[in-house]
């Protein structure tokens, strides 16, 4: 717009009818202004800031570039490093009798000769479907060390010691 507005200044000169669309292009550069400002505004409130520091997690940075975002919709998760939590899944037919502080080893798959311990904070009261397709009880541990995890997001096994039971009841 400001490239037409000079070209029709200079043209103005040996052409006096010029001078309306002179007038015109000057109140279209200031339209434009306006969008810019706006679109501006528009790409502050875009930007997505977090609350506190920590690692971004998503599955595929694939999965969210280029694609319209309505509000509500979980993007992303920001987990804190330093305080790491570890989800257990017990099938229904393990599920013993478990206290809110029990001990919890867990070893990861990318280093399954090394364990790790956590504490049991929560114990989901009903089974529900995991994205396997199998039942399963979901529990919540504290991992007491969480700098001796290599990184976030990884997987593993892990044992949930509780009270002293009777195999032979568990078994039948």
């Amino acid at each position: 717009a400001r490239a037409a507005l000079e070209k029709t200044e200079r043209e103005r000169l040996s052409d006096p009818s010029k001078s309306v669309e002179v007038n015109a292009l000057k109140e279209q550069i200031k339209l434009r202004k306006l969008e810019l400002e706006y679109y501006e505004t528009r790409l502050d409130l875009a930007e997505i800031k977090a609350p506190r520091d920590g690692v971004v997690l998503f599955s595929d940075v694939n999965d969210i570039l280029g694609k319209p975002v309505k509000i509500g919709t979980q993007v992303m998760k920001l987990a804190d490093p330093d305080k790491l939590e570890l989800l257990v899944r017990i099938p229904t037919h393990s599920i013993i009798d478990l206290e809110s502080n029990a001990d919890v080893e867990f070893f990861l798959n990318v280093d399954p000769l090394h364990s790790h311990d956590a504490e049991l904070r929560t114990i989901s009261y009903q089974s529900s479907k995991d994205e396997d397709g199998l039942l399963s009880y979901k529990a919540r541990a504290i991992i007491e060390n969480p700098q001796d995890v290599e990184r976030v997001g990884l997987t593993g096994t892990a044992k949930v010691y509780g009270d002293k039971t009777l195999f032979i009841i568990n078994v039948l």
